[in-house]
């Protein structure tokens, strides 16, 4: 009587046991694919403020038509670029296609386009 006990409790603890760890599976297959997914992300991300750094730079350095040299880049990104002779300001293209929020706001003085403020976002 005692063994078809402990054989019965056995059988318990290794079914339990079994779903534990098939719960654990399925967390870490979860875990898995939600950084994957968070990882694209950050890759479009990066390739975006990659893109934005390079047409700072370009209207530092005295690039004076960045929307045409830039066009294909900011038709990827849906941005729009608005640029005078002291200030260059990129934001996201809303549905209507007018400017939204500005990602990227540049501001020189000077004749030689001394940068006093770069910033990601609205000043």
């Amino acid at each position: 009587m005692k063994n078809s006990l402990r054989r019965a409790v056995s059988l318990e603890y290794a079914v339990v046991l079994m779903a534990v760890v098939l719960v654990f599976a399925a967390l870490l297959i979860a875990l898995s694919s939600y950084s994957f997914a968070r990882a694209d992300d950050y890759g479009e991300y990066l390739s975006r403020k990659q893109f934005l750094d390079e047409v700072g730079e370009s209207f530092l350095d005295g690039e004076t038509d960045l929307a045409s040299v830039y066009a294909d880049g900011l038709s990827e990104h849906s941005l729009t670029l608005a640029q005078d002779e002291k200030q260059l300001v990129i934001s996201r293209l809303r549905s209507d296609g007018t400017a939204g929020a500005a990602v990227l706001t540049v501001v020189t003085e000077g004749e030689t386009r001394t940068c006093i403020r770069y910033v990601y976002g609205k000043l």
